[in-house]
C-alpha cells in the first residue's frame, strides 16, 4: 500500500491549490462555488501525467472522497476538518492555519518550490536546495529522482518499502524525519505536532500527481 493510500485511510482529506483556487474539503458551508478548476499542473480535473485526477479516484476508492470547491474560508474550519495544501502559489495565512491546527485540525502540506515559506517557518522548518544534500540512492540512476527506503516505525510507513521523489526540495528542522535523506536533520517527510493538531509536511508536491502515484510505493 502506498504512503498516499495509507494517509487517506487515516483521515478525510481536503485540499487548497491557490494558483487555481482549487480546494478540496468536506464542509460545503465553508466554501463557495467558483470558476472551473482548469486542467494544468496539479489540477484535479487533469487526467494527464501532471494532474491530480487519480488522487481523487484513489480517495473515492478508499471511502474518503475529496470535494473540489473554488474558495475556502480558513476561519470557518473546525478541528474535525482535514486540509491538504498542494503547491500553493500564494502564501497561505500561517496564523489561520496555526490556529486551526492548535485547536486540533490536521493539515498535509505538499510543497517543494511553492509559496509555503512562511507556513514552514511557523513550523520551524527550513526548505533547502536538494542539490546541497547528500543522498546516494537514485531511482533508475536519475539525479532528480531520490529513492528512500524507510527505516524505523511510523504509521505512514506501514507496508511501504520504497518511496521515489520527483525533483523534490529538502526540509530541515530539529527532530527526526519520517523519510530522511542520508544527511543528518534533513528529510523529505516530517510529522509535526502543534498543540492538539498535526501537520504532515511533504517536500515534494509531485508525489501526488498521476504519474508518480504508480512509481514504487
Amino acid at each position: 500500500m502506498s504512503v498516499v493510500s495509507r494517509y487517506i485511510m487515516m483521515c478525510v482529506w481536503m485540499c487548497i491549490k491557490t494558483c487555481l483556487a482549487c480546494v478540496l474539503m468536506t464542509l460545503p458551508a465553508a466554501a463557495q462555488e467558483g470558476a472551473p478548476l482548469g486542467d494544468g499542473d496539479y489540477s484535479t480535473e487533469n487526467p494527464r501525467w501532471n494532474g491530480l485526477s487519480q488522487l481523487l479516484a484513489l480517495a473515492e476508492r478508499q471511502g474518503t472522497p475529496l470535494q473540489p470547491v473554488a474558495t475556502l474560508d480558513l476561519a470557518a474550519l473546525t478541528p474535525q476538518d482535514r486540509l491538504l495544501i498542494v503547491y500553493p502559489t500564494q502564501e497561505v495565512d500561517r496564523r489561520a492555519i496555526a490556529r486551526f491546527v492548535i485547536d486540533g485540525g490536521r493539515v498535509v502540506l505538499a510543497d517543494d518550490f511553492g509559496a509555503s515559506v512562511e507556513l514552514l517557518d511557523r513550523l520551524g522548518i527550513q526548505r533547502i536546495d536538494v542539490e546541497r544534500v547528500k543522498h546516494e540512492e537514485r531511482y533508475l540512476n536519475r539525479p532528480g529522482l531520490p529513492l528512500f527506503r524507510p527505516q524505523g516505525r511510523h504509521r505512514l510507513l506501514e507496508g511501504v518499502e520504497e518511496v521515489v521523489a520527483n525533483h523534490p526540495a529538502a526540509l530541515t528542522t530539529q527532530g527526526g524525519a519520517v523519510l530522511p535523506y542520508d544527511e543528518d536533520n534533513v528529510g523529505l517527510v516530517y510529522d509535526m505536532r502543534l498543540a492538539r493538531g498535526k501537520v504532515i509536511v511533504l517536500g515534494d508536491s509531485s508525489l501526488l500527481i498521476n504519474h508518480m502515484l504508480g512509481v514504487a510505493d
